[in-house]
């Protein structure tokens, strides 16, 4: 009899455990669910004004409240849902142009085509601006290196790369034992990290194993996956293991010189496809959190993977 009550206290014990982690990671509704706020919501769902959660606004006629109803990568202004572009993208009067402004029929900073910080230029360009300009000033945007190049900061390298030791080499590429600063330099995607103490590239023992703690899972978290299913995770990069993880990444700097995109964007809509698969697939934080894993997972669905499985615990 004594040992049934230690068992069935030990099995609450866990759930309550399991709901701690989970009260961080709570379950999102899906469509046409009752809702109070846009957060009770999946993404991109919002909670419309039946109180029910609801597709975002389409109809460019139709009024909006706040930047939620108009989904993402799409902004409330005027009353009126739009999309947002970035500087290089063609506009009109009725655009709204991030960190910009509609110059000559294009969004730009100013009219000498300048930067003022990354994401104000096009793919594989980064903004050079020199150290002792003011926090206001504006730079240029340059191409970027390719393997080997010098750099001093990741922005300088492709996407597939980043830089290390004033070099961009290739992201998520050394092999078991290799000297590491990073997690970034190993292979993650085959569940290997950077081990802090010898700096060498180490498989990750603890990965996806159950936990009812972060104190399981070495230098990484315990997290919730689901109710009474919570694993250990990494966290120096947030990998999971998958063979199509660079492939993906390969594929998408493939597309968007291809396709001629300024900007990974919905307005990209192949290229921005790849990505959001590659990050749905690739990292725990895009497939795990509920909040909007069902989002990247309508995107990683579109694609011929799709039948893979995407976890297996180990």
């Amino acid at each position: 009899m004594k040992v049934i009550v230690i068992f069935i206290i030990l099995i609450q014990i866990h759930a309550i455990l399991s709901y701690d982690l989970c009260f961080s990671n709570p379950k999102k509704l899906p469509i046409g669910s009752k809702c109070q706020h846009h957060s009770d919501c999946q993404l991109p769902l919002f909670c419309g004004s039946s109180g029910t959660c609801s597709k975002p606004i389409d109809n460019d006629n139709d009024k909006c409240n706040d930047n939620r109803e108009c989904g993402p990568y799409r902004v409330c202004q005027n009353s009126h849902c739009k999309d947002i572009l970035n500087v290089g993208e063609a506009c009109d009067d009725k655009s709204y142009c991030s960190s910009s402004s509609c110059i000559n029929g294009k969004c730009a900073i100013d009219d000498r085509d300048c930067c003022i910080s990354q994401e104000t230029c096009r793919f594989n360009q980064y903004c050079s601006m020199a150290s002792n300009e003011a926090k206001n000033a504006t730079g240029k945007c340059k191409p970027v290196g390719s393997e080997g190049s010098k750099c001093t900061i990741d922005n300088q390298c492709p996407i597939t790369h980043f830089c290390v030791d004033g070099q961009c080499i290739k992201k998520y590429s050394k092999p078991l034992a290799a000297t590491c600063k990073s997690s970034r330099e190993c292979s993650v995607f085959k569940g290997h990290i950077c081990d802090a103490k010898t700096n060498k590239c180490v498989v990750y023992k603890e990965f996806l194993k159950n936990c009812s703690s972060t104190s399981e899972c070495g230098t990484g978290m315990c997290m919730c996956k689901s109710e009474g299913d919570n694993v250990c995770v990494d966290v120096q990069v947030g990998a999971l293991k998958s063979d199509n993880c660079l492939s993906y990444l390969d594929s998408f700097a493939s597309c968007m010189k291809r396709e001629g995109c300024l900007h990974n964007t919905p307005h990209c809509p192949k290229c921005f496809s790849i990505w959001m698969s590659y990050q749905y697939e690739c990292f725990y934080i895009n497939q795990f959190y509920r909040s909007g894993s069902e989002y990247y997972k309508s995107f990683w669905l579109q694609q011929p993977q799709k039948k893979l499985p995407i976890q297996q615990k180990q």
